[in-house]
């Protein structure tokens, strides 16, 4: 048995499908006894106790629900009503109380208020795991911003100095934090373990774009297809996205057809875990989110690690985090702006020395941002917030 116990709650996201939330939970259970509450499917190579959560909802619930977020814009203690009476939070507090920690590790917004209320029954210190700027995660989306994002914003405030430590993303996300709640986050990046990946020449003639992620249709992915109109011959840009649960991806393809016939190929995405290699037989990665929203322009994603350990230099559109990473690694190329033409321009000057040359300085300073780097700094904080180390 361990000398501390940490209670990771995770309502955010199925866990398969949270590798920010699964990666904390595998370094963390190397050091201390670990619960993990939520819902999906764990590891099966978890050492650690699950408590799984049922996030099914019947259609009153629902209809229930929806009322008490119209009345929370009048009344916001409805918003209060609105979280304790929903089965999740309830079981998930319980959970949380059974498992008798020594500090919870919530991450997500709506875990954030299940860990303070565990935490003022139990004592158990509060770390707040804030990977998303929240109260604007869905803002594109008129009816969430209306009712979810007051939701967010009052519990959030409800519960702000319940937090012992905090952890973020990237700067942006951590300067707001602070200068809205007070929080001083650790800056703790979504990059992954730490892969070697096969390594290639680039042709100059035949260069290979990529990108990888998910199709969110906020993300404005055909402004790549866009681009690819508008490049030399000797690029072909691959897209390996994965489908949300909107027609989105379809809708990708058939443009490719019409305006980009034969420059566009879509492959097959591949698990987490074999990102990295699957992506390394590419030259360079295009990073690119349209900034529909606060969140797309200051996130920091994981493509951005996993194409520098796969040997690939990067373009980034002008968003912040993004560009820092890039410039700071000499990793790549930030455009001036977030148009197809912006990011044709780079590519169209002669890349084929320099794409080299940044692939190189990429793959070199993956080995310095990786999880067991990052994760290491999560760590110390545990250890300072437990043991006063």
């Amino acid at each position: 048995m361990k000398q501390h116990h940490i209670c990771v709650i995770s309502l955010a996201l199925p866990i398969e499908i949270d590798p920010r939330t699964g990666r904390h939970v595998e370094v963390l259970s190397q050091h201390f006894d670990v619960t993990f509450i939520g819902f999906g499917t764990p590891s099966p190579t978890w050492q650690v106790a699950v408590k799984p959560i049922d996030v099914s909802s019947g259609r009153l619930r629902r209809l229930f629900e929806i009322l008490l977020l119209v009345i929370g814009r009048l009344i916001p203690y409805a918003y209060a009503v609105y979280f304790w009476t929903r089965p999740r939070y309830r079981q998930s507090l319980a959970a949380a109380i059974e498992a008798r920690p020594d500090a919870y590790h919530a991450a997500d917004w709506a875990t954030l208020a299940v860990a303070a209320r565990a935490a003022q029954l139990t004592g158990a210190k509060v770390v707040f795991d804030i990977d998303e700027y929240w109260a604007l995660f869905d803002e594109s989306k008129r009816m969430w911003l209306w009712f979810f994002s007051p939701l967010i914003r009052y519990t959030l405030k409800k519960y702000e100095k319940h937090v012992d430590a905090s952890i973020t993303v990237s700067r942006p996300f951590a300067e707001r934090y602070e200068k809205e709640h007070g929080w001083k986050p650790i800056i703790a990046t979504n990059a992954p373990y730490y892969v070697e990946s096969p390594d290639h020449e680039t042709d100059p003639d035949h260069i290979i774009l990529i990108h990888h992620g998910t199709a969110l249709r906020d993300r404005k992915l055909e402004t790549l297809i866009e681009m690819a109109v508008l490049l030399d011959q000797r690029y072909t840009l691959h897209l390996m996205i994965a489908a949300d649960r909107s027609d989105y991806l379809p809708d990708l393809r058939q443009l490719a057809e019409r305006v980009a016939p034969n420059r566009v190929i879509f492959r097959e995405p591949v698990p987490y875990s074999h990102v990295v290699q699957t992506i390394a037989d590419a030259d360079i990665q295009v990073a690119f989110m349209a900034p529909t929203t606060y969140t797309w322009l200051m996130t920091l994603p994981n493509k951005i690690f996993e194409s520098m350990m796969a040997g690939l230099a990067v373009l980034v559109a002008p968003s912040p985090a993004m560009a820092d990473v890039v410039r700071t690694a000499n990793a790549g190329w930030v455009a001036d702006g977030f148009t197809a033409a912006d990011l044709a321009r780079i590519f169209n000057a002669s890349l084929s020395t320099t794409s080299a040359k940044n692939a190189g300085i990429a793959r070199a300073a993956a080995k310095f941002t990786n999880v067991e780097t990052e994760i290491g700094q999560i760590l110390n904080l545990y250890r300072h917030l437990l043991e006063g180390k």
